[in-house]
């Protein structure tokens, strides 16, 4: 019996050894659907394994740049530094699959009678150009701002994307929550402290994952004269406009084991829609 025993423990050992691993970093956002996206492939390809951290967008891109990481998640587009570091790297611009897209709600307290907003809007808002809701069809109360710190993939996307790199004004309140750490737990916890913080401020307004949205109203985004909600099917119509991408980011074209799981990871359907994002068709 023993001798069986130490047979199967070598017989696991060898499997483990010669398994080909490889590593996904980036996104926090991500992390949750990577994670289950490596098992589930692991399972149908015992032979092949995935670590997976959650680092964040940015320092994803550095490491697979760098050559220290296989596959970097990311929720936005190289930034020109980037695309520079990648061409002293390699003469080429790298590779991007896409997966998933994910919409960015924004949300007020649940007494507010605004129901929609323009992106335009949103930006003046939160630029401190419209600080009165009554400016927008609501109530006779001075704006509340609250945001992401800079540490997260959603405070770049309304900084980048919606206001167009203009800068928040001072009265903006941003979030601490996560004991000062930057991966996919501490984000969660800053969503929820927003969240708590709207839910008794009728005056306030913030914006962040869809998937964790509680004690707070949406607010549709009007488009092309018709309002929308980040629904599933409104992204991936393309209907509602404030949506980043999921996707992989490779340093060069991937090819063989790395190439055929970005392919099927874009794919996984269901699993994407569990993971509270839109599949991309």
């Amino acid at each position: 019996m023993k001798r069986c025993a130490f047979a199967v423990l070598a017989l696991l050992v060898s499997q483990i050894s010669s398994a080909r691993n490889y590593s996904i970093t980036g996104s926090r956002t991500m992390y949750d659907l990577n994670h289950a996206l490596a098992d589930k492939y692991h399972q149908a390809h015992p032979d092949i394994a995935f670590t997976v951290d959650d680092a964040g967008t940015g320092k994803g891109i550095e490491s697979a740049i760098a050559g220290t990481a296989d596959v970097a998640a990311i929720t936005r587009r190289l930034r020109p530094e980037e695309l520079q570091s990648l061409h002293q790297q390699i003469s080429g611009d790298g590779f991007v699959q896409p997966l998933a897209r994910q919409g960015i709600a924004i949300y007020v307290n649940q007494k507010n009678s605004v129901f929609e907003l323009t992106a335009q809007e949103i930006a003046a808002i939160f630029s401190g150009n419209i600080t009165n809701w009554k400016m927008v069809g609501g109530p006779d109360l001075p704006i509340h701002l609250y945001s992401f710190d800079n540490t997260t993939g959603r405070y770049w996307y309304l900084s980048e994307e919606v206001m167009q790199k203009k800068p928040l004004p001072a009265n903006v309140r941003y979030t601490d929550a996560g004991s000062g750490k930057t991966d996919a737990a501490s984000v969660k916890a800053k969503e929820e402290q927003m969240q708590s913080w709207i839910a008794v401020d009728p005056a306030g307004i913030g914006y962040g994952d869809l998937k964790r949205i509680n004690k707070v109203k949406l607010v549709a985004i009007i488009n092309q004269g018709r309002a929308y909600l980040p629904t599933a099917a409104n992204l991936q119509a393309g209907l509602y406009p404030l949506v980043r991408t999921l996707a992989y980011f490779f340093r060069r074209s991937p090819s063989g084991d790395l190439l055929a799981f970005s392919r099927w990871a874009a794919e996984q359907k269901q699993l994407i829609e569990a993971h509270g994002f839109a599949p991309l068709k």
